[in-house]
């Protein structure tokens, strides 16, 4: 494992006027740097200066900027709001904007217990409703969209020969490539419902999903969905299940992609804020060539004991503690997790922030992706999402989660007679993005579980807004139906914020088999 250093080009100015954990230069002794601090030679450190790969820290504060987390609403996301519901009032509920970027609120287990998960902001609903509605009608989109539809009888019709020749069996978790410690992945062992549809159906994607893992208490489902997807993609592919580092995305995201703010919304502070915009994420992959690493390259740090307390310099501002309580790896408390470092130049310390990177560069990139979700035709987009998972075309969707999406019952979601708050199931607690990877409609489903607790209109049994999309979510294998949920079709109309799908993936370092 090398260590990569980063930071703006203007840290070189910061340096050479001297804004660092610098010494009065009349003094003898040098301050001591900040005791979590790694110390490393400068030489290494002016090297990757160089290079400009540092973000430096504030000049004021060892400790400031970059270690809080900020919750406040800008003016433009109310005057986003504002105008996305003049253009589109029948979507007026969608965004909430009275909760905090990230929070975190209790969900039932299938044992009935409970654990605590972490959900997006009104922002991060914002920022992602303005890429899509820029993103979905642009020609480049509908003509990729068009060249991957025009592919998808002869791939569908391949899947079902293959499959029909010789069942394809996923390897445990412990046999996919990348796997190191299996930190990423749920407690307990997984224990399918009889009665649910990972049991008793099968759908093309079922055999190239790889396994449920547990984004613990940090709001890295964006990280999570798209990891999930390019390994479906490439199980699909190459007959390669591999299991990527989403502690490395979720840096490369936090740290590169966003020192300060996101692409498609400029005012929202998510480099303080935890959480990423799936779309402006599969940007930046795209356009850096990022190479998506595996597992054993940088493991994931759940940080169940992660607290956000008040900043004693600034109530109004909160800060990181104990993200890494527990976690044996590189690892600070920040939001991005990587190594803080110092180096000594004379008579005083210069800080930043490293990542590890692996030497032998093994993983996948994407070529490109397209967006589905159109938010003025709902139930068209809802029959492309089918027509791409019956290609076997894993999907990734942000999303509202009501009460609806928490109330389940042998992995359905929306299971009439289990809502604990039937006055309000469509009350929005926060935001979620989760990858899909398969659908069932109605009269499948009941010619074989005719008591399945369905919660869908009956008088079109065929059409998608009846049906159940099969969603691979990543709050542990305790959950749902063994880590999955069924959607039915009409809360994802209801729901929906962006929906993407991969436009190629290519392997790096690795055979496809």
């Amino acid at each position: 494992m090398q260590n990569r250093i980063i930071m703006p080009a203007f840290a070189l100015l910061l340096l050479l006027q001297g804004h660092s954990y610098a010494a009065a230069r009349n003094k003898t002794k040098i301050p001591d740097p900040p005791p979590e601090a790694k110390i490393i030679p400068w030489s290494i450190f002016q090297a990757e200066l160089k290079n400009g790969n540092l973000i430096p820290l504030p000049a004021q504060s060892p400790l400031s900027d970059k270690h809080l987390s900020t919750t406040f609403l800008h003016p433009s996301v109310q005057d986003f709001k504002e105008d996305f519901e003049a253009r589109l009032p029948e979507k007026k509920d969608l965004i909430t904007l009275d909760l905090p970027a990230t929070h975190q609120i209790p969900v039932p287990l299938a044992s009935g217990k409970f654990q605590s998960v972490t959900l997006m902001g009104g922002d991060f609903a914002a920022a992602t409703l303005a890429q899509t509605i820029q993103t979905r009608t642009s020609p480049f989109n509908e003509n990729l969209i068009t060249l991957q539809t025009a592919q998808f009888a002869e791939l569908a019709s391949d899947m079902l020969l293959t499959e029909a020749i010789e069942p394809i069996q996923p390897p445990p978790c412990s046999k996919e490539i990348g796997y190191k410690h299996g930190w990423d992945l749920g407690k307990g062992t997984p224990s399918p419902s009889p009665l649910g549809l990972y049991s008793q159906f099968s759908w093309p994607l079922k055999p190239f999903v790889t396994c449920v893992k547990d984004q613990g208490q940090r709001g890295s489902c964006t990280a999570f969905a798209t990891s999930s997807a390019i390994e479906s993609v490439v199980a699909n592919q190459n007959h390669l299940w591999i299991n990527l580092s989403e502690q490395a995305l979720y840096n490369e995201s936090k740290m590169l992609w966003s020192p300060d703010y996101t692409p498609s919304a400029p005012s929202l502070p998510n480099a303080q804020a935890d959480g990423f915009v799936t779309s402006d994420l599969l940007n930046e992959a795209k356009k850096n060539s990022y190479l998506f690493p595996l597992e054993f390259a940088w493991e994931y740090n759940r940080s169940e004991k992660i607290q956000i307390v008040a900043s004693k310099t600034d109530p109004s501002k909160t800060l990181i503690t104990h993200a890494c309580d527990g976690y044996t790896d590189i690892c600070s408390n920040t939001i991005h997790q990587g190594n803080f470092v110092c180096a000594q130049l004379t008579d005083q310390y210069q800080c930043g922030y490293l990542t590890p990177v692996t030497q032998a560069q093994k993983g996948a990139k994407i070529k490109d992706y397209v967006e589905l979700w159109n938010l003025s035709d709902p139930t068209g987009s809802l029959n492309l999402m089918v027509t791409y998972l019956g290609a076997g075309q894993p999907l990734i969707a942000s999303m509202a989660v009501t009460l609806r999406f928490l109330t389940i019952k042998n992995g359905f979601a929306d299971a009439p007679e289990t809502h604990p708050d039937p006055n309000h199931p469509d009350t929005i607690l926060g935001y979620h993005a989760v990858s899909v990877v398969g659908y069932l409609s109605r009269a499948e489903i009941l010619a074989k579980l005719p008591r399945a607790p369905l919660n869908t209109p009956k008088s079109s049994p065929d059409q998608p807004t009846s049906g159940y999309f099969i969603v691979k979510n990543q709050w542990g294998n305790q959950w749902g139906d063994s880590g999955y949920v069924y959607l039915p079709g009409d809360y994802l109309i209801k729901n929906l914020l962006a929906v993407q799908a991969l436009a190629g993936v290519d392997l790096v370092g690795l055979s496809p088999q």
